[in-house]
């Protein structure tokens, strides 16, 4: 029902606290970089993909209790899926508007470590 902003707000405040040090060692190293970077674009794709796109039967909880969880469940996977939230899409539109969005987060993960690599 939730995707949870509430529950990642505080810890990513305190995560944020303890890699604070760790800034300059991450923009002097390239391939640190590169990972800290797609690690951020992967974290953003997941919250966004949950937060925005439907959760299958996210609103039948009696039913998810007589189930139990699949990767196809997950929002990313389920952006493919027919029983997703693209669902009504042929497959090949399905499939495009996946890919275009998984294409997007990647371009954002190397906007990252390009815009961070000129500040080291």
């Amino acid at each position: 029902m939730s995707f949870g902003p509430r529950y990642f707000a505080g810890i990513a405040l305190i995560l944020i606290y303890l890699c604070a040090d760790l800034e300059k060692d991450i923009r002097r190293r390239p391939l640190l970089l590169s990972v800290w970077s797609a690690a951020g674009a992967f974290s953003l794709l997941v919250h966004a993909a949950g937060a925005y796109l439907v959760w299958p039967g996210s609103f039948a909880i009696a039913e998810q209790l007589d189930q139990m969880w699949r990767w196809r469940y997950h929002p990313i996977v389920a952006m493919f899926t027919a029983e997703g939230p693209l669902g009504k899409l042929y497959s090949p539109a399905r499939w495009a508007v996946g890919l275009l969005v998984l294409g997007l987060f990647a371009r954002l993960g190397f906007e990252i470590r390009r815009r961070l690599a000129l500040q080291a």
